[in-house]
């Protein structure tokens, strides 16, 4: 889902999705990773980076662990992470 914003005359769209939003089977364009130096390194050695695009494996219960196929890896990501990434559904 994304809202589209009215400034001065212009037009900007902002995603409010994130990670968390997916389910499985689920593809995803990756929009925005945190400005946080840890956060933004550890999505990045993990293959997530603001362009990348992934595939949902799966959700645990309570939405814990998001299991993300990226272009080069199978990873295992934490809601807290998921929660930090701005996604678009492809």
């Amino acid at each position: 889902m994304c809202v589209e914003k009215h400034k001065r005359g212009r037009r900007s769209i902002v995603y409010d999705m994130t990670i968390c939003n997916l389910v499985r089977g689920d593809r995803a364009l990756a929009l925005s990773v945190p400005n946080d130096t840890a956060l933004r390194q550890r999505l990045r050695a993990l293959g997530i980076q603001a362009g990348a695009r992934f595939t949902v494996l799966k959700v645990t219960a309570f939405r814990g662990v998001y299991l993300l196929r990226t272009e080069c890896a199978t990873v295992a990501v934490g809601a807290r992470l998921a929660a930090a990434v701005e996604v678009r559904r492809l």
